[in-house]
């Protein structure tokens, strides 16, 4: 059960949205889909909404990225190949590619899908650890492409990621 991290997330992501008016959201993962069990919308008229119980499996969701830069390479390449997780023209320059690009994101802080399985929704993912240092869940926000420049990305990521390390924190959790 997502309980814990729900009720410990439900404050942070009300002052994430309060603090950059988008959406935020805590997303689980269930072995090959991210699913969204938590969500706080944006007050703006047009807004990204993560519908509660939505899953996806789009390898470029932001919140899929940070789930599977903490997967085995070969689960990872698995599941890329048998279409599980959907990655367009997925061929092994691909996969080795986008294996890399979790590798940054995870450095980083934060992942990013910029306009990438929807022209007009950006997203940025962070993930969240319980005490044994395995990652639990993530927080997730998303924007319309339009309000966010590189540099709003940039704000968001950090926002996120810092919204992501407080609900670790509050589950006594640790980055590994």
């Amino acid at each position: 059960s997502n309980a814990e991290e729900r009720r410990v997330a439900y404050p942070v992501l009300r002052e994430l949205t309060e603090r950059t008016g988008e959406t935020s959201a805590l997303m689980v993962w269930n072995g090959n889909e991210s699913m969204c069990v938590e969500q706080i919308p944006s007050r703006h008229q047009v807004k990204h909404l993560a519908p509660l119980g939505a899953r996806y499996n789009e390898a470029l969701s932001s919140s899929v990225q940070v789930f599977l830069a903490s997967e085995n390479e070969d689960r990872v390449r698995q599941l890329l190949r048998s279409g599980s997780i959907t990655l367009t023209g997925v061929d092994e320059d691909a996969v080795e590619a986008y294996l890399l690009r979790l590798k940054e994101s995870m450095e980083r802080g934060w992942a990013v899908n910029f306009g990438e399985t929807s022209i007009e929704e950006v997203g940025v993912a962070s993930p969240v650890y319980d005490h044994r240092g395995n990652m639990v869940a993530s927080v997730l926000i998303p924007a319309p492409k339009f309000r966010v420049s590189q540099d709003t990305l940039n704000s968001l990521g950090e926002a996120c990621a810092a919204a992501a390390a407080k609900v670790t924190t509050r589950l006594g959790g640790r980055a590994p």
